[in-house]
Parts: structure tokens; sequence; C-alpha cells
């Protein structure tokens, strides 16, 4: 790495964390009232994550036993779709049964302000914590021989984009951008992150949270980098105490990777 590369990252660096401070200190709505989160145990909070997972794979299973290719964006926005339907069923199915409203998930009103701030919360987060992550784990993973190999929905748009089939890189930018945000907020922040926090406090739920939404994309090359997004989209939901902003910086943060695959190409 070039000299003046490394003074461009410093620079990203130390404006990103005095954006950080800025954001964390003044840019979200106090939140001043007690809220109730689900009273459901460990095992429900994890078994979330599993429901979500065998659906995915019975969704695949179905449409490649109906004779559709799985790699198709469009198969893999339907199965997206319809499993997201399936697991805010099933949320509502268990809070109900618990007694409780579907706002113990995360399916509660955001402030204005929370959800405008996201933007900037990105590129603070961006520039302080998550590039350094990325750079220093590319690093360690090259260091130990392991090889670094792209997510397969970045190499996939990276294929599309270079073929010039616009309808499948718009499919792919509808799953990335909209459903797997939504999806993604639901299980892991509003089941999992939210579950675990009645029962283990803040600090050991945002922990295992994101670990195990760091372990499902199943790609060593983005596990540390994706644990820790999932931290930081972990502390967007207790901060704010709903969903909506932690889905749009999660939409924003795809859409920035996606949008640099295609200016980069």
């Amino acid at each position: 790495m070039q000299l003046y590369e490394l003074i461009q990252l410093g620079l990203f660096f130390v404006g990103g964390a005095y954006l950080l401070r800025w954001v964390v200190n003044y840019g979200f709505y106090p939140r001043r009232n007690a809220l109730e989160w689900p009273l459901w145990g460990n095992t429900e909070a994890l078994g979330v994550v599993f429901f979500w997972f065998m659906l995915q794979i019975l969704g695949f299973f179905c449409s490649q036993t109906a004779g559709a290719d799985i790699q198709q964006p469009s198969v893999q926005l339907l199965v997206g779709t319809v499993t997201g339907i399936g697991v805010c069923g099933f949320l509502y199915f268990v809070t109900r049964l618990s007694g409780q409203p579907l706002s113990v998930v995360g399916f509660r009103a955001a402030a204005m302000r929370n959800v405008l701030v996201m933007p900037l919360f990105l590129v603070a987060t961006w520039g302080a914590i998550l590039l350094p992550v990325m750079l220093v784990w590319s690093i360690l993973l090259s260091a130990l021989g392991v090889e670094l190999l792209e997510q397969e929905p970045i190499t996939k748009f990276r294929e599309f984009v270079e073929a010039r089939e616009f309808s499948q890189v718009a499919m792919l930018l509808v799953n990335a951008v909209i459903v797997a945000p939504i999806v993604e907020e639901v299980v892991f922040r509003g089941a999992v992150l939210g579950g675990l926090l009645s029962r283990w406090g803040a600090l050991p739920a945002l922990l295992v949270s994101s670990l195990v939404f760091g372990l499902v994309h199943c790609n060593m090359n983005a596990f540390l980098p994706l644990t820790v997004l999932g931290g930081v989209m972990g502390y967007v939901y207790l901060r704010t105490a709903s969903l909506y902003p932690a889905v749009i910086y999660h939409a924003l943060f795809n859409l920035t990777n996606l949008s640099l695959v295609f200016f980069t190409k």
C-alpha cells in the first residue's frame, strides 16, 4: 500500500471517528421511556434463526424440484420474499402466544430524526469502524494463507453488470437493498437480539446476535466485518428501539457495497 493511500485511510478514519462521536452524542433522538422486550428464552430466540434458515432451504429445494435455477436472482428474490413473510408470521404467532404485542420485536414507530441520521451514521461507522476492520481482517487472513473469496451475491452482481444484464442487476438490487435488510433485521435484531436481551442483558445479547449474524453468511473473508456490522446495527436497534432505522442502515450499507462494484467495474 502506497504512502498516499495510507494517508487517505488515516484521514478517512479520523474524520469518521469525529463524525461518529457527533452522531452518537447528538444525532439520535433521546429515548426516555422504558420498553418491553420479548419474554421468550434463548431457545426461542435462536430457534427463529433455525426456522428462517430451514425456510430458505425448503424454498430453494422446492424451486430446484420445480426445475428452476436457484442461482437466478428472480428465484432468490422469490424465496427471500416468501421466507420473510413466513418469519414475520412466525414471530406474530410467537408474540401473541406469549401475550405480547408485535412491538416487542421492533415493530415500533421510529423518530424521524433517527431515520434521517442513518446516512451520516453509515459514513461515520464506515470510516471509523468497518473499513479498518475489513483491512485488518483481510491482512490477517492473507498472512494465514486463507483464500479471500467474495460473497456470492457480490460476485453475481459483478458478473451481471459486466454482461450488461440489467434486469438481473435490478432483481439483485431489490433483494439486497429491500428484502434482505428487512428479513435479516427482523430475525437478528428483532428476534435474536431482543429475545436474548431480556435474559442476558445488552452486551452479551449484542455479542451473540452479532456472531450468529456473521456466521450464517458462511464466508470467512466476510465473517469478522459482518459480525462487527451486526454489532453496529444492534447498537442502532438498542439506541432507537425500532427496527426501521436498523433496516435503513442495512439497506444503505448493501447499496453502498453494490454501488462500489457497479462504478468500479
